[in-house]
Order: structure tokens, then sequence, then C-alpha cells
């Protein structure tokens, strides 16, 4: 365990953060997982959590609105200093995170009342205004999902090997979430494979906790896109170098 908790320090000091702060940013999705399974206790707080148009519901739509605005202004500054791809894969990702907002709550169409047009609904079982749901556009959707989970997880350890950041400048910290936010991505990416094996019929109980799961995600996102802001402002002046500038003068 030695090696984890070496990996966590060193994280934590390459985001700059404090050791408490890194390990509370840990433990708290870890944590509402748990008490939300004690919430299953109360079936009817349970179902008011996690219903549609619930608190959880509108704190992930919150959650994706903040992070697209986050990674629009992360894009903004990028294009300034000239680091096209990169800004390039954060308009990318902010037109990704509108969209999974406005999936999230179809579209307003519970809170404005209105019909899908009839070309959609025959397409989409649900008769919701959702595009994930339609012919194949469902794989796709979930696989896109399962992969920025796996990154979230794994990303990290990864690039302990690969070390982007001597390929591409500042794609360490822009393409690679701390290790703190490695459980936000975890129970979002372990929820279904679990599911599945031990519940094919899922429950209303356990259906209905893929909403906590989307909101760990949502956690995990948009933390990181805060941080990296953040990090990123320090380093793009020049008197005051960020950390991993620093830790590049030190190698």
């Amino acid at each position: 365990m030695n090696w984890i908790n070496r990996a966590f320090e060193q994280s934590a000091y390459e985001w700059n953060l404090s050791s408490n702060a890194a390990w509370w940013l840990f433990w708290l999705p870890i944590l509402g997982s748990v008490i939300m399974i004690f919430a299953a206790i109360n079936r009817d707080f349970y179902r008011f959590l996690l219903t549609e148009d619930g608190p959880v519901e509108w704190l992930t739509f919150g959650g994706f609105m903040l992070t697209a605005v986050i990674t629009t202004r992360i894009a903004y500054l990028l294009f300034r200093a000239k680091h096209g791809w990169l800004a390039v894969i954060y308009v990318l990702a902010t037109g990704a995170m509108l969209f999974c907002a406005g999936e999230e709550i179809s579209w307003g169409q519970r809170v404005f009342g209105f019909e899908i047009p009839d070309s959609l609904r025959s397409l989409n079982p649900t008769n919701e205004l959702v595009f994930h749901n339609i012919g194949g556009t469902f794989g796709v959707f979930n696989l896109a999902i399962i992969a920025v989970e796996f990154i979230g997880v794994m990303a990290f350890f990864l690039n302990r090997k690969l070390r982007l950041e001597k390929r591409w400048l500042y794609a360490n910290y822009l393409l690679i979430p701390p290790l703190c936010l490695s459980s936000s991505f975890f129970i979002a990416f372990a929820y279904n494979p679990i599911r599945f094996i031990l519940w094919p019929e899922p429950t209303f109980v356990v259906a209905r906790y893929a909403e906590w799961t989307e909101l760990c995600l949502v956690f995990g996102l948009s933390v990181f896109v805060c941080l990296a802001l953040r990090q990123l402002k320090a380093e793009l002046q020049p008197d005051v170098p960020g950390p991993w500038l620093r830790l590049r003068n030190s190698e």
C-alpha cells in the first residue's frame, strides 16, 4: 500500500493540493455512495432524491453546465496561448457537456411541457426527447461514457509510463485527472458491470441508483476542469511558474 500512498501524495503535489483536500476529494463520493445505499431504507425519501427531475438529476445537470463553462474558458486560454490542438479538444468537450446536460433533463421537455416530434416518437420507446436511446446511438454513447470513466480511473497510472507532458506541453494536467478523483470515476465505471452481474433484472432501488453514479461522474469531471483551469492560469503567468513547470525544471 505504500506505493499507492506515494502515488497519491505525488499527484496531490503536482496538482498543488494539500493532502487533506486530496483525501477529502477521494472519500467524498465513496461516503456519499454509502449514504445513498442507506437512504434506500426509506423508499419515499430515496424516490424523492433519485426520481426524474429530482435533486440528484438537477445537480447532475448543473454539474454538466458548470463543466461546460469551465471547458469553454480553458479552450479560450489555450487558443490565446496558441495551443490549438488542446483547445480543439476542450471545444469538443464543451459540446459534449452541453449535450449531456440537455439529455439529462430531456432538453427541458418536462419543464416546459412539450411533446416530442412524431418523427422521434416511433424511434424512442421512452417517449422522451433524448437522442442517446435512438438506434445505434445508445451503444456509441455508452462506449464514450465508459471510455471517459476508464480514463478517469487509470489515467494517472498510465501516464507514469507514457509521460504525455514530455510530448505535449500541459497535456499531463489538461488530459490526466488527479488521482484523488479516481474514486468518482470508478463508482460510475463499476456500476453497470455490478448491476448486470448481480441484478440482470434490476429492482427500482438498483435502477435508480444509476442517477447517483452519474452525479459521481459529473463531480469528477467538474472538479477536474476547475483544477485544470486554476493550474493553467498559473502556468500562463510568466512570472509565476505553475507546479508542472517547477517539476519539469527540477527533473
